[in-house]
């Protein structure tokens, strides 16, 4: 990504990823963006992009996987083991809390260390978080940035539920349920 003389990488990225005009404010205070794409929106795309080629003034937030959808879930899930990743991997509600203490301190380690960047976390988890969650977040991240973004995707509800019917059969999935997801962040974004 190549940015223009002058712009910070706040609104670069936001210019470049998101298709947004960013107001240009010099310096640009630091801020987090939140990427909540619905799923079948691109998001995946998105992540993977920001994890292997992460540009020059963002700080990409570490995770064993580019979908910081399950970081989520441990930094502020009041129950994090029952999310269906760890309740596949077995993991039980003392492991979920010893790994929150430690993702929470790696984190702000990694914050320090990138002090001055923007910070980008894209979860598809959060377009459907409870709002509790939510408000628990952006807690944690307020004392590393002035600012947040959040940025939602959506899609519309027939290519939204036809997308979901292909990833349904192309996983032998048993059980269709074709609902529209009503997220959290949209609807209730004047509570964050």
């Amino acid at each position: 990504m190549r940015v223009a003389k002058g712009v910070c990488p706040c609104c670069a990225l936001s210019q470049y990823m998101f298709d947004q005009d960013a107001p240009h404010r010099r310096p640009c205070p630091p801020v987090i963006i939140i990427h909540a794409g619905m799923h079948k929106t691109g998001t995946t795309a998105i992540q993977h992009h920001l994890y292997h080629q992460t540009p020059k003034g963002v700080h990409y937030l570490p995770w064993r996987d580019p979908n910081h959808s399950d970081l989520g879930v441990v930094l502020v899930d009041e129950a994090p083991e029952t999310y269906w990743v760890f309740r596949r991997e077995g993991r039980s509600a003392e492991d979920m809390q010893k790994w929150r203490g430690e993702t929470m301190g790696q984190l702000e380690g990694s914050f320090g260390y990138n002090r001055g960047k923007t910070h980008v976390m894209s979860a598809e988890w959060l377009s459907v978080a409870p709002i509790d969650a939510i408000l628990r977040l952006k807690e944690f991240f307020a004392r590393h940035a002035d600012a947040f973004k959040i940025i939602i995707y959506v899609r519309p509800a027939e290519a939204y539920m036809a997308s979901m019917a292909q990833q349904y059969i192309r996983t032998g999935t048993s059980e269709l349920k074709l609902i529209w997801p009503v997220t959290g962040l949209s609807r209730r974004r004047g509570e964050i």
